[in-house]
């Protein structure tokens, strides 16, 4: 996540190093090395493994920070990975491991950061990382983001009230333990040099961990006195969200943002960064809005000395160029591609970077034309492909559940092509209150968020039984038992045009 917040894959900006796991000493075996070596922490408090985790191991507000890292949450987390079992939230990762293979994967990520990890459990006892995203103070109203994190956003386009911060003085005090295992440390947002509770952490940084290379993702807009002062007491790594070379483009998505003024501080940044020795680069979401300005921007920056890592946008679906439909997508291949030899003269060392996206917006626009339609991860209904074998209705999975057991509440939730929910049963309604009507519009993630809310932390979660278009579980939130199946929909041709989230809730054995 950057400072904007959109829902996206972040793709690293070095290369991945995977861990030998016949070395000696190596890390332990394990799908995915994020919930061993990381904590990612939310403005809501949620605390999760890492950005792409659907289920947070705990809250700030319910326990503290050193009890959510040793619980029994993220260890089972642990556990479940270590057996290739990507059911404790991971389930995103899990498909796009089994479609494109782990090299190159997000969960291959974290296994540069697992080095330091062996046998002896005393190597991870603490996190080496913790991605910090405090605060959803934002100033801009970025057209990929939402509320959760942008508070101007929130506010604004959104029209609810401000996020109440988690982050006490508590939370503060159990970091002091933390910090001076750090090998990293990042923040995001929001913006971060808007959030109080950054310069608090950034403080105790200075204080106990001083040494420590700090990372943070800005939209740039920011450098005023105290900025320079945080600067100058510690280390930091500068990654600026830059989604248009153009100021028409960029103003048109960082919405807020002043173009002029933005370049002008990518420039004190960089001068910062020469003197004290770390470096300053470029996050740019690529969308429909500014695809056809990718060439142009890498150019530039190859110009400026600045390396752009590119944040694939995922939702909306209007921001996502891998929601456009086949002849849009054709034609945005064509039109990178004619630019090509362009990009390879003028920015070779960008050009990596311009390489990777064509690739993968000319996959997309392969498999859009073919007959089978997309098969990745990208043209998926929940976890499931969108090309199916035959016809799915979640109504017979929905009679099956209630014969057994015609006792318990059935809550029913549609969730359309783009994975955003577009309806709840009447019963859902009853059972979640408002907060069930307030889910459409959303990711399906919300699902859990709202769950928790209700009911209170998710104490067990087992899959049952899972195949090419129905995912079956059972999970215990608070005291309450809940029997789940996620079903892809699909017509007589076998094309999911959505799915079904359907849960019985046994409310007698709370």
């Amino acid at each position: 996540m950057g400072d904007d917040g959109g829902v996206r894959d972040m793709e690293p900006g070095s290369p991945v190093m995977a861990a030998s796991p016949t070395a000696q000493g190596a890390a332990p075996a394990t799908a995915c090395h994020a919930p061993s070596v990381q904590l990612f922490l939310q403005p809501d408090g949620a605390v999760r493994a890492c950005c792409r985790q659907l289920v947070a191991h705990a809250n700030i507000a319910e326990q503290s920070l050193l009890d959510i890292w040793n619980g029994a949450a993220r260890r089972e987390l642990v556990d479940r990975l270590a057996c290739n079992d990507w059911s404790g939230g991971c389930e995103n990762c899990g498909q796009e491991v089994s479609i494109e293979g782990r090299t190159g994967s997000y969960p291959a990520f974290f296994d540069v950061r697992a080095t330091h990890l062996t046998s002896d459990p005393e190597t991870g006892r603490w996190p080496r990382w913790i991605d910090f995203n405090l605060s959803n103070a934002c100033n801009l109203q970025c057209a990929q983001c939402s509320g959760d994190l942008s508070s101007a956003i929130r506010i604004h386009r959104e029209r609810r009230p401000p996020l109440v911060s988690p982050y006490g003085d508590s939370f503060f005090e159990d970091l002091r333990v933390f910090i001076p295992h750090l090998d990293g440390a990042l923040f995001a947002g929001g913006e971060p040099f808007l959030a109080a509770e950054n310069y608090r952490v950034w403080d105790l940084i200075a204080e106990l961990n001083p040494s420590l290379t700090c990372t943070v993702t800005t939209n740039g807009t920011q450098w005023n006195e105290r900025v320079e002062q945080v600067l100058e007491r510690l280390r930091f790594n500068i990654v600026i969200s830059f989604d248009g070379v153009d100021a028409p483009t960029f103003e048109s998505i960082r919405v807020g943002a002043v173009h002029a003024e933005v370049l002008r501080n990518i420039r004190r940044f960089q001068a910062y960064a020469e003197r004290v020795g770390t470096r300053v680069s470029l996050n740019h979401c690529l969308m429909p809005q500014n695809v056809d300005g990718f060439a142009d921007l890498l150019i530039w920056a190859e110009g400026e000395g600045l390396g752009v890592d590119v944040s694939v946008v995922r939702e909306p679906p209007e921001c996502s160029i891998s929601h456009l439909p086949p002849e849009e997508l054709s034609a945005v291949h064509r039109r990178l591609l004619a630019r090509h030899d362009d990009v390879h003269t003028r920015a070779p060392h960008n050009a990596t970077v311009w390489d990777h996206e064509l690739h993968r917006i000319g996959a997309w626009a392969a498999q859009a034309a073919s007959p089978e339609g997309i098969g990745e991860l990208d043209r998926t209904v929940m976890f499931f492909r969108i090309a199916g074998g035959g016809p799915v209705d979640g109504r017979d999975v929905a009679d099956e559940l209630r014969t057994a057991d015609d006792t318990a509440v059935l809550c029913r939730i549609d969730v359309g092509t783009d994975d955003i929910i577009v309806g709840v049963s009447e019963s859902a309604h009853d059972l979640l209150g408002p907060a069930a009507t307030a889910m459409i519009g959303r990711h399906f993630s919300a699902v859990e968020d709202v769950t928790v809310a209700r009911f209170g932390e998710r104490r067990h979660y087992e899959v049952t039984a899972q195949g090419p278009d129905r995912l079956d579980a059972t999970a215990t939130y608070g005291s309450t038992r809940f029997t789940m199946s996620f079903v892809a929909e699909r017509d007589t041709d076998g094309t999911a045009h959505g799915g079904t989230i359907l849960t019985l809730v046994d409310l007698d054995e709370r």
